[in-house]
């Protein structure tokens, strides 16, 4: 099971490595550092090699590794799934964060295509505890590269959302087709409507502009 295919992802922004190609943000302020949930759809160029996605400080990063498996970290804890992605289709990729739950699973969770991730080769969710992650915090924040070293993403990204203050499904961000067959974005004007929250953004890759 892989990419999406068949479907219609408005605009998209490509990240290559070979041109060092990244974009920055540094919030004026500190948003909620704890609770928050990042959706976006994503096209891979490039496979078989270690490429970043996000990256906030290193306490919150998401990439995908040399054997093409999806990593996600924050705070202290990670997941690295046994799933691949080598499929030349749109994925959809929801990370719902929240910190302060109880049970470790639910601090942090991973959809793919509107479905919980569940298996991993390492999971160490059990160490992530009730403190603020960089991620929303007024520091610099990487879209398509690390936080520390030339490592880029090779790749299509499109429909990012950042929601700041809630952790969301992926219902929120995407739906099934009419037919029933597809996963597909929701309207532009649906995602506007959401509540962002201070850092919260919508990145269409229409333009440079942050909604």
């Amino acid at each position: 099971g892989g990419g999406v295919d068949l479907i219609e992802v408005g605009n998209s922004g490509l990240f290559n490595s070979a041109n060092s190609e990244n974009l920055t943000w540094t919030p004026a302020g500190a948003g909620n550092r704890k609770i928050y949930t990042v959706s976006f759809w994503v096209q891979r160029t490039v496979f078989g090699a270690q490429q970043y996605l996000f990256d906030s400080q290193d306490t919150f990063r998401v990439y995908f590794q040399a054997g093409d498996t999806l990593a996600v970290k924050a705070d202290g804890g990670s997941i690295d799934t046994n799933r691949v992605f080598r499929d030349n289709g749109w994925y959809h990729i929801v990370i719902k964060v929240d910190v302060a739950q109880g049970a470790a699973a639910d601090r942090l969770k991973l959809y793919i295509n509107g479905t919980e991730e569940t298996s991993f080769s390492a999971d160490t969710r059990s160490s992530i505890s009730d403190v603020d992650t960089s991620w929303n915090a007024a520091a610099a924040h990487y879209i398509g590269s690390t936080y520390v070293s030339s490592v880029y993403a090779d790749c299509y990204m499109a429909e990012l959302v950042n929601i700041d203050g809630t952790a969301s499904l992926p219902s929120v961000f995407a739906e099934a087709s009419d037919d029933g067959l597809y996963w597909t974005p929701k309207s532009s004007d649906d995602i506007k409507d959401l509540t962002f929250g201070t850092n919260g953004f919508y990145q269409q890759y229409a333009d440079s502009a942050h909604v």
